[in-house]
Parts: structure tokens; C-alpha cells; sequence
């Protein structure tokens, strides 16, 4: 068992145990032999066999640097052992945690803390449990307008999960602009803003044919403090601005991952099965309500492989995946209201969503129109 900080911190202490572990023998070497800079080799000894198994301890970081900057770390160290630091807070675990930093204190002779210090040092949190409190707010259940769960993943070395996200959207009157406040405060990847330029690409192509589109929108992930990249949220932010347009609520049961294109439809995204077993985590911790599930594409069907008590649930109809292809299509499970299909002059059966997102755009360019007549100082029409 080996101190990771101390083996990287001394003088080829890695290189030399990397080499050692590759060749399963260990050779004595003087330091110019090992930087090969050494022009004569004396008598030496034979090199020792070794057939042992290796055990680095150190902390979290240590483990991701190497599995990032060096390729040999994955290979030689296959297995990963996260030992947990935090527990679950209930009032048994807090109690003993304070008599824990009693006896430190009085180990190392230090002042006593006072109830508030001894709070203070409890309330550090995790990322589930902050869901399960709503300090993070996600929303399993109920209706939101321009609101949706997305779905992002976070890697930390060889390891990936899934992570639900808020994502809201608002409109108003403007000048056919939708603003990706991700990108605008430099949080957002180029692919990611390649993303939301889409979505005005889609907006215009099925809208701004017949009208000028005289809105403004703004996109972003709500209570994320880190960059965000890729554009497998494009779909969940196209079903917020739409939600939001259309002035219609989205079942907040549903998450939504997915990229799509100018037209509309939905493209396979990367990890799909990471991005569904984080919603149904989320899920689990708030409770089952049999209506919980998540939209993918169609072309990732072929890429599942779930967790067993993913799939139990699946079959139990507690927690379902819905594939689709187009967006109409998920506007219409999220919604639970038909999206309508256009005639052949572009029009929209009364009562869908595309109807109302035409009759709110409509009334946006109208308004838009009023109010530049009125700064010429011509009078309105009648």
C-alpha cells in the first residue's frame, strides 16, 4: 500500500514503479542509468521478480489528474475504490459526529467548539441529498410552463453519471433574438452554442415564413455554477421555449435528452443510459409517482443497457422511456396537447400548440409593428 502524494512528489518514484510493474521485476539503477545518461554500465545486480499487487491511497483529485494526464494509470490500476467521507444526516449520525469532534479536540488540545461551530461542520452536503431537500430544485411531478428537466452527464475519471438539470425559458417582445445566457456569460461550449443557434434555425424554418419572428428569448440552465458543452439539450431547451410560447405547462414526471436539427428532428445523443439512471435516482429520492420516465431518440434504443433496477421499474411501469423522433412528437407527451399539423398555406388546426405558438408570434409582430408606426408618428391602421 502506497502513499499516492508521496510517490508522485519524490524523484521518479512513479516512473520507476510504473516500469516495475510492467516488466515484473524490479532492477537497481543509479539515477544516470535511469535518464539514460550514463556512457558505461558496470557490474549490476540481477533484477529481482516481482509478482505483487499494488494499493494507492490518496485523495479524490489525485485519482482523476492520473486517469486524465496519464495513460498508462488505467491500465496498470483497473479497479477504483471511492471511499465514502460523508453519511447520511439523521438525528443518530449527528449526534455521533459531534461526539467525534469532541474527542478531536480535546485529542489535540484544542478550544472547545460552540453549538454553532459544531453546525457548521455538519452541514456540508451532497449532491442527491441537496435534491431531496430542494436546495436544488428539481421537479419530479406537477406541471411548469417553459420549464423542463434536461439531462447532463458528469465524468470524474473513468467515472460517469447522470445529472438532471432545470432548464427554464422566457419570452417576450423583441427582435427575433433568442439569448443563450450560458454562452453570454462564457459558461457555454462552442458546441453547446452551435445548439441554441439551431433552435432559432428550427423556430424561423416552421414560424417565420409568413411573419417576421418579433420575440426575444433567453435559455439557461438554472442553479449551474460550471461550463456546460454538447448539444444533447437542445431538444429539453426547443420543448422549454415552445412550452413557453405557446403558454402551455410541461409535466415535470418527464426529462428530456436528445439534440436536434433545423427540422425538427430528434438526433441520438451520448450517454443515454448514464443520463436515464441519473433521472431515475433523482426520481427515487423524491418518490414514485408511476408517471416518471424519460424522452429520448428513437436511434438510441439500440444503445440501452440500464441498471437492473432501472429495468425492474420499467417493467413495473414506475419509470418509463419514451422514444420519439420528431419534436411535435415530444411537444405532445410533454404536454399532453396535440402539436397540429400545417396545411398547405402553413396554417394550424385550432386548439394544437403550433397553433398557439402561430397566434403568439402573430400578435408579437403586430404589436412590434404598432409600436414602429407609432415612433414614426403614423397613425395606427384600422
Amino acid at each position: 500500500m502506497l502513499d499516492a502524494q508521496r510517490l508522485l512528489a519524490g524523484y521518479f518514484g512513479w516512473a520507476s514503479l510504473k516500469r516495475a510493474l510492467n516488466a515484473s521485476e524490479i532492477r537497481i539503477e543509479t539515477l544516470e542509468q535511469l535518464l539514460s545518461l550514463a556512457s558505461t554500465v558496470s557490474l549490476q545486480p540481477e533484477p529481482v521478480p516481482l509478482d505483487v499487487k499494488v494499493v494507492l491511497l490518496g485523495p479524490p483529485l489525485i485519482y482523476y489528474l492520473l486517469s486524465a494526464l496519464d495513460d498508462d494509470f488505467k491500465e496498470l490500476f483497473k479497479i477504483a475504490a471511492d471511499f465514502d467521507d460523508r453519511v447520511e444526516r439523521t438525528p443518530e449520525t449527528t449526534l455521533l459526529y459531534a461526539r467525534f469532534i469532541a474527542g478531536v479536540v480535546r485529542r489535540e488540545k484544542l478550544l472547545p467548539f460552540d453549538r454553532s461551530a459544531v453546525a457548521r461542520v455538519i452541514v456540508y452536503r451532497r449532491l442527491q441529498e441537496e435534491i431531496r431537500r430542494k436546495t436544488i430544485r428539481i421537479e419530479t411531478d406537477g406541471e411548469e410552463i417553459g420549464q423542463v428537466n434536461g439531462l447532463s452527464v458528469i465524468s470524474l475519471g473513468s467515472l460517469t453519471f447522470g445529472n438532471p438539470s432545470r432548464i427554464t425559458a422566457r419570452v417576450r417582445l423583441g427582435r427575433g433574438e433568442v439569448v443563450d445566457i450560458e454562452r453570454e456569460v462564457e459558461l457555454g461550449g462552442p458546441v453547446h452554442s452551435k445548439g441554441v443557434l439551431i433552435l432559432g434555425g428550427f423556430l424561423g424554418g416552421r414560424f417565420g415564413k409568413t411573419r417576421p419572428l418579433s420575440l426575444n428569448a433567453s435559455l439557461v440552465f438554472e442553479q449551474s455554477y460550471g461550463g456546460v458543452d454538447g448539444d444533447s439539450a437542445s431538444a429539453a431547451e426547443l420543448f422549454a421555449l415552445l412550452s413557453a410560447l405557446a403558454d402551455a405547462p410541461i409535466n415535470q414526471s418527464l426529462a428530456v435528452t436528445g439534440s436536434v436539427d433545423q427540422h425538427g428532428r430528434i438526433q441520438a445523443i451520448r450517454s443515454v443510459n448514464e443520463k436515464i439512471e441519473g433521472f431515475f435516482d433523482a426520481c427515487q429520492i423524491t418518490g414514485f409517482t408511476g408517471g416518471q420516465g424519460v424522452i429520448i431518440p428513437a436511434s438510441n434504443i439500440k444503445h440501452l443497457m440500464l441498471r437492473r433496477d432501472v429495468v425492474t421499474a420499467a417493467a413495473e411501469e414506475r419509470f418509463r422511456n419514451f422514444p420519439i423522433e420528431t419534436v411535435d412528437q415530444g411537444l405532445s407527451l410533454l404536454t399532453d396537447v396535440p402539436a397540429g399539423e400545417s396545411d398547405a398555406e402553413g396554417n394550424y388546426p385550432a386548439g394544437t400548440l403550433n397553433h398557439r405558438i402561430a397566434a403568439r408570434l402573430d400578435a408579437f409582430a403586430a404589436k412590434a409593428a404598432e409600436l414602429a408606426r407609432n415612433a414614426a408618428g403614423m397613425e395606427p391602421r384600422k
